[in-house]
């Protein structure tokens, strides 16, 4: 090639727009269980699939949740293997990250770089009831079923949002009946016919969530339970999530053939 061609060859490029770099956006994953094996990411989804309905809580996008090696979005710890749950904007996963802290306290969100516009948040089941408390508060109360001792059981939240839809304080019944505890005379029974279970009903009110809770502890073998109810109201003060128990009713024992 002579001089001519090449100086023309080199003005053409000149005026050729520049090769667009590949776009990334900052994002951040929220994570489950992991370890050095695949293994070990898989046995701690597989469990909290099995025993607190993951799905049943949660609109999961597409190919999530999943197992993937760290190393494969720029800023987590690499070498390790993940139980991968969502990659969210940071207003989402303000949002979503306390509700999964209820699956699993040690679920966490670290901050990641993807490709450009590739989030796959999840989303929250629809509310069974909500209330607005104040001008740019709003009370949320959720139903969702999921096993407990091999029993399909009825479990409930109920959260506190901002204007802007993020989760500021949230609030769990007590697990099980009321005052029958976790220890109990029905535990000589063999422990895999033990049933505990609350039912709920939300009724919203004039700024407050009134929550009616039903619970029952028995044994199915031996035709035996306990029963109590109790009656809460959740209102919102200076941005917290108040909830008092204002009824608790008489436990009371059933027997049946």
């Amino acid at each position: 090639m002579n001089r001519i061609h090449s100086q023309l060859l080199c003005g053409l490029l000149m005026l050729l727009p520049p090769m667009a770099a590949s776009a990334e956006t900052m994002a951040w994953a929220l994570i489950g269980g992991g370890g050095a094996t695949q293994e070990e990411a898989q046995r701690w989804l597989d469990q909290k699939k099995a025993s607190v309905g993951l799905h049943e809580m949660f609109h999961f996008s597409k190919d999530f949740p999943k197992v993937v090696r760290s190393d494969e979005y720029p800023g987590l710890k690499p070498g390790l293997f993940i139980a991968l749950l969502a990659i969210c904007s940071a207003h989402d996963k303000d949002a979503t990250l306390p509700l999964m802290k209820t699956v699993d306290a040690g679920i966490y969100a670290r901050e990641v770089r993807v490709s450009d516009g590739h989030m796959n948040c999840l989303g929250e089941a629809a509310p069974e009831a909500e209330v607005v408390t104040a001008p740019g508060w709003t009370i949320r109360a959720y139903k969702f079923r999921a096993p407990f001792m091999g029993v399909d059981l009825e479990h409930a939240r109920v959260v506190l949002e901002d204007a802007s839809g993020k989760i500021v304080d949230a609030w769990t019944p007590p697990k099980g009946a009321l005052d029958l505890g976790e220890v109990s005379p029905f535990e000589r029974f063999n422990t895999r016919d033990l049933a505990t279970g609350c039912g709920y009903e939300f009724k919203p009110a004039d700024g407050k969530l009134l929550i009616e809770q039903d619970c029952m502890y028995g044994h199915h073998a031996a035709g035996v339970a306990d029963r109590q109810s109790a009656s809460y109201e959740a209102t919102a003060n200076n941005g917290k999530l108040v909830v008092t128990r204002v009824r608790k009713s008489k436990k009371t024992h059933h027997q049946w053939e």
